[in-house]
């Protein structure tokens, strides 16, 4: 690893650490929207340590997979911050599975937050990092089909 991306993986260290801090230092309230919102940031918060590890570790395809589930949290606490009524707020805990899909979530999101210069940013973050994640994805599984068909071709030989 270059000494550089070491130095901005550290400052990405302190910086998540000094967001935990910060947000420590308050009283919230234990309102069902509250609860859930924080849950998820303490959920990210953890997230964005164990990319940084990965990372450092030299496995980085696991770490996009991760930066993954720390977008679809992001998405989910903006929305519940936000958007969400007290009714899909209650039903969050007994659902199964998301209240909403991602482009109706995203639509929401959006409107909900258009005007605020750092989720415009965020929002323009997220889309490369999925598609760098997607295409990362893809070519695990070029390799993987390649390996089988090497794999079965080596058993046929064999047979």
């Amino acid at each position: 690893m270059k000494p550089e991306l070491a130095d901005h993986l550290d400052k990405v260290r302190a910086t998540v650490e000094e967001v935990e801090r910060i947000v420590d230092l308050h009283e919230y309230p234990e309102d069902p929207r509250t609860v859930l919102v924080r849950g998820l940031l303490a959920t990210i918060d953890q997230h964005h340590r164990s990319v940084l590890l990965l990372i450092k570790s030299g496995i980085v395809t696991s770490a996009y997979a991760l930066a993954r589930v720390i977008i679809r949290s992001t998405r989910y606490g903006l929305w519940i911050n936000s958007c969400a009524t007290s009714d899909q707020i209650l039903r969050i805990p007994e659902e199964d599975d998301v209240i909403l899909s991602i482009p109706e979530m995203n639509k929401e999101i959006g409107a909900a937050y258009q005007d605020d210069p750092f989720f415009v940013e965020l929002r323009d973050r997220w889309a490369v990092v999925l598609l760098a994640s997607k295409f990362l994805a893809t070519q695990k599984h070029v390799v993987d089909r390649k390996q089988v068909a090497a794999l079965a071709t080596a058993y046929a030989k064999d047979s």
